[in-house]
C-alpha cells in the first residue's frame, strides 16, 4: 500500500515539529516497518535545499511557496479580504500538481489530508482522501479572538473540503463535534482514534517514588500565548507563597518570558529542544501541566502518561477525554490561574495521589494508544 500524507508540521531537520507532525511521523515509521511505503508532503523546510529527501525510508516533500501576486493583493484594502482564501486556493493547486506527479510515479492508494487539505482535490476527486482534524487556525481564534469575515470566507472553503472525505478522523470526539458546527451540517463518516505512542517499557518506569521532595512539575509548549504560559506563570507565583520549597518548575518552549516577571529560583525556563531530549527529560519529572486555552489532544499528555506522570489539564477541546479528573490527573478552569494552582497544591499535599494517577494513566494509554493496537487499527481503517 502507498499512502500519502499532507501536514505541515511534519518534523523539520532542525527538529522542529508539530503535535500532528509528531503523530505522521511515529505512524509512517510503522508502516514502512511493515513493508509499506509512504510519501509525506510538508511546509517549508529551510534546512532541506532538494526537491524531497529521505527521512528513514519515508520519502519527504517540503514545499516552498511565494508568490509576488498573493502579496500584492494582501496590501490592498477591501480586496485583501480574500487573501486568506486566495492563498489557501494557490497553496493547495501547487500541493495538487505534486501530488499528482507523486501518484504518477507511482499509484497513491489513499490520501490522510491533515485538517483544511487541498481544494482542487475535493473537485477532482482523482485519489481517495481521508481528513485528519486535530485544530485549525479558526477554530482556535474562535477560542481566543474575534473572527472576521476573510475568516469565515475560508473556513466555508476548507469545510467543503472536508465534507467531501471519505472519512473524517480526529483523536477527540470534542474536535469532530467543533468542526461539524463550523460546518453547520454532520459529516457523513467520522471516527476519533487516539494518537499511537511508543510505549515505554514497564521495568523502565516503575521506579517512580511515592512521596517526591520537591516534586517536579513540567510544561512544554511552543512560544505561545493560547498554550496558557500566563496562567501557569500567574500560577506559580499563587503556589510560591506557601510552597516555594516543595516543587520545582520546568518550563520548555517559552523564550520569551514577560521582562516584568521575576523568576523564582525555583522556576528553570529552557528553550525549544526536540522530542527526543525532551523525552529523556521528562522521565524524571513527577507532574505535567498542561494549561491550553484550546487544544485538540496533546502529544504533551501522551508522552507524559506513558511514563505514569499525571497530567493537570485545562478543560478544554479534547483534553478532558485524555485527563480524566481524579483518575489519570486533574482538570482546571480554563485561563483560571488560581485553579490550577489549587491543583498543584493538591499534589503536593497529597503526593501518594501523583503514583496513583500516574500509574492509572499508564494503564490507559497503554490500552488506547498503544503503537502496534493503534497501527493495525488505522490500517484496517485505510484498507476499508
Amino acid at each position: 500500500m502507498h499512502i500519502l500524507f499532507e501536514e505541515n508540521g511534519y518534523p523539520r531537520i532542525d527538529g522542529w515539529q508539530g503535535g500532528a507532525g509528531t503523530y505522521v511521523k511515529i505512524i509512517s515509521s510503522q508502516l514502512i516497518e511493515n513493508g509499506h511505503q509512504v510519501t509525506v508532503v510538508m511546509g517549508e523546510d529551510i534546512d532541506c535545499d532538494s526537491v524531497s529527501r529521505d527521512d528513514n525510508g519515508i520519502r519527504v516533500f517540503p514545499i516552498k511557496v511565494r508568490s509576488r501576486i498573493l502579496w500584492y493583493i494582501s496590501k490592498i484594502p477591501l480586496i485583501n479580504i480574500f487573501f486568506p482564501m486566495l492563498e489557501y486556493l494557490f497553496r493547495g493547486f501547487i500541493k495538487f500538481k505534486l501530488i499528482l506527479k507523486i501518484n504518477k510515479e507511482k499509484k497513491i492508494d489513499i490520501i490522510e489530508y491533515s485538517e483544511g487539505g487541498d481544494f482542487w482535490q475535493s473537485i477532482f476527486k482523482v485519489i481517495p482522501y481521508y481528513c485528519h482534524i486535530h485544530g485549525s487556525g479558526y477554530t482556535l481564534k474562535r477560542h481566543v479572538s474575534k473572527i472576521d469575515f476573510s475568516d469565515k470566507i475560508l473556513r466555508a472553503f476548507q469545510c467543503f473540503f472536508i465534507s467531501r472525505a471519505k472519512l473524517v478522523i480526529s483523536p477527540s470526539k470534542k474536535m469532530i463535534q467543533l468542526v461539524e458546527k463550523e460546518n453547520k451540517n454532520k459529516f457523513k463518516n467520522t471516527i476519533s482514534i487516539k494518537y499511537p505512542i511508543n510505549i515505554i517499557k514497564k521495568d523502565k518506569v516503575l521506579n517512580k517514588i511515592n512521596h517526591p521532595n520537591p516534586i517536579k512539575i513540567f510544561m512544554s509548549a511552543r512560544p505561545d500565548l493560547t498554550k496558557g504560559w500566563i496562567t501557569f506563570l500567574d500560577a506559580i507565583k499563587k503556589v510560591n507563597t506557601n510552597y516555594y520549597k516543595n516543587v520545582f518548575f520546568y518550563l520548555y518552549g517559552h523564550e520569551q518570558i514577560d521582562p516584568d516577571y521575576e523568576i523564582p529560583n525555583n522556576v528553570l525556563v529552557h528553550p525549544f529542544i526536540d522530542r527526543k531530549r525532551l523525552l529523556n527529560k521528562i522521565e524524571d519529572y513527577h507532574i505535567a501541566v498542561v494549561p491550553s486555552y484550546f487544544d485538540n489532544s496533546p502529544n504533551t499528555i501522551y508522552e507524559a502518561m506513558s511514563q505514569k506522570i499525571p497530567v493537570i489539564g485545562s478543560n478544554v477541546g479534547g483534553i478532558p477525554e485524555l485527563v480524566i479528573h481524579r483518575k489519570t490527573g486533574l482538570i482546571f478552569k480554563n485561563k483560571s490561574a488560581v485553579a490550577l494552582g489549587n491543583a498543584i497544591i493538591y499534589f503536593i499535599n497529597n503526593p501518594e495521589k501523583i503514583f496513583e494517577m500516574g500509574n492509572n494513566a499508564y494503564k490507559m494509554i497503554f490500552n488506547q494508544c498503544n503503537l502496534k493496537k493503534n497501527y493495525f487499527k488505522r490500517l484496517q481503517m485505510w484498507n476499508n
